[in-house]
């Protein structure tokens, strides 16, 4: 009887395959959960740069802003401006697909004020997580003096 020999490359691809889902659904559960903000770091383009100006941290404005990811993939966004007793409730819901985080917002928020407009629903960070600190980075596309803003979070 002949054998048959080993497809190394089959193998390799099935091996990585099972390793890349399984690296993903980690991702996905650690996300889930109550995520408290602790600061916002704006990064600032090349001229702004020349003004002076490289980063600069926010404590105070980040600190009532709270993220909760639940299982179902949909999450809610609390925010209140420092020293405000207004607060803002947004709904939606998110995906990751590796360091991507996409949330998206319902068309039909509590308060009808935070709606979306037409294609302002959807949003895309980069994200990373390191035990119970998260860090979301949104690239400013049309932003001349901010290049990036790292917003980081603590898990509650």
């Amino acid at each position: 009887m002949k054998s048959t020999p080993l497809n190394f490359t089959a193998l390799f691809i099935f091996l990585c395959s099972i390793g890349f889902a399984g690296f993903t659904k980690c991702q996905a559960q650690a996300i889930v959960g109550k995520w408290k903000g602790v600061t916002a770091k704006f990064v600032y383009s090349a001229g702004a740069k020349q003004m002076g100006k490289e980063m600069e941290e926010q404590l105070n404005e980040i600190r009532n802003h709270h993220y909760e990811f639940k299982s179902d993939h949909s999450f809610i966004l609390t925010s209140a401006a420092h020293n405000s007793t207004e607060t803002m409730v947004l709904k939606g819901t998110w995906r990751l697909s590796g360091d991507q985080l996409t949330t998206t917002l319902d068309a039909h928020q509590p308060d009808p004020e935070y709606n979306p407009e037409k294609g302002e629903a959807s949003d895309t960070m980069i994200i990373q997580i390191s035990g119970n600190t998260l860090i979301m980075t949104e690239i400013q596309k049309n932003n001349s003096t901010v290049n990036k803003i790292e917003y980081t979070y603590k898990k509650v």
